[in-house]
């Protein structure tokens, strides 16, 4: 099976995430919806979404309530982008001009705010207390990852735990729920809900990890933002952890320069990246996904087989293997 085939496989309730999430977005309030409208035109490929559907299928449910979750999902992660691009002072998201580049810091803030709070209303209407709980707990974990990778900016002595807790927090808890949420949405007893959040967790520790990796070998086009951003805002992430470890004191100080630069200006972005692959420390991050991988997998392969379970690894390999 392949990525396009996933899709192919859940379109109709693909089709319905996204006529949810359109009518989620909109405003009365003219400016709201023209922010909204803005944000809404960047949206990738929804993975959470396709991740909530398939879990839902795979675990036997046959309803029409998941695309409203997965819609739900989807708003909550729009949410953490458009305030993540506000402290990164990321100028594109997705090849395009960032919402904070187009309509200023000060509209981007409250607009993240309006998507977190259309969020939690659209979560309360669930009437399931399980779901809203499951929500604000993702969602405070994410801010707090912010702050403590905010914590963070600029230092060199990042130790893997703690670079790995900011990966879980920002990414890996809205994986998991997306895979928990129909668990939770039907009823199923505890340990399907937390076989389900671990598969998730681990594949959004995979896809943060593959991610960082790409951050410094991917293409800046693909990719939809410049290549080797990380760094130069301050981000010690697994790579140059890795090479940090090493030991080598010239690779310190190319690190510590272009941490205080804020800019490759004497070191070059060849020199860094020539270092990174010389220790294997692009290697070592990929290694770090395919054992998150693994891990889901084990879990996945507990379940029936079906056309759905087999789009879960499907899944997995795809993003192991995705190069933007």
């Amino acid at each position: 099976m392949k990525i396009n085939d996933i899709f192919k496989l859940i379109a109709p309730e693909m089709a319905e995430v996204n006529t949810c999430f359109d009518r989620y977005m909109t405003s009365r309030i003219g400016i709201v919806s023209r922010l909204t409208g803005y944000v809404g035109s960047q949206a990738g490929k929804r993975l959470r979404p396709a991740l909530l559907l398939l879990a839902g299928r795979m675990l036997g449910h046959q309803g029409n309530g998941l695309p409203p979750l997965g819609a739900l999902v989807e708003v909550i992660h729009t949410a953490s982008l458009v305030h993540d691009d506000i402290i990164d002072d990321a100028g594109t998201r997705r090849g395009q001009p960032s919402v904070n580049a187009a309509f200023g810091n000060h509209m981007s803030v409250l607009l993240g705010d309006w998507l977190y709070m259309t969020a939690f209303q659209l979560a309360v209407d669930q009437r399931h207390f399980g779901i809203l709980d499951l929500l604000m707990d993702v969602s405070r974990r994410m801010v707090e990852g912010e702050m403590i990778q905010l914590e963070q900016i600029g230092r060199a002595d990042v130790l893997p735990e703690l670079s790995l807790d900011i990966a879980a927090r920002k990414t890996a808890h809205l994986f998991s729920a997306a895979c928990a949420l129909p668990a939770l949405a039907t009823h199923q007893p505890e340990a399907i809900v937390r076989r389900m959040t671990a598969i998730g967790l681990n594949l959004g520790m995979a896809f943060q990890l593959v991610d960082d990796a790409l951050d410094y070998t991917g293409d800046a086009k693909q990719f939809g933002k410049p290549v080797m951003g990380d760094l130069r805002e301050g981000k010690v992430t697994l790579p140059v952890i890795y090479l940090l470890q090493a030991g080598d004191p010239e690779h310190r100080r190319m690190i510590e320069t272009i941490l205080t630069e804020q800019d490759f200006r004497t070191y070059s972005t060849g020199a860094l990246l020539e270092a990174l692959r010389e220790h294997g420390c692009l290697e070592r991050t990929e290694a770090a996904a395919r054992d998150f991988v693994a891990r889901a997998r084990e879990d996945v392969l507990t379940f029936d087989p079906s056309p759905y379970r087999d789009a879960f690894l499907t899944i997995a390999d795809f993003i192991l293997d995705r190069r933007y």
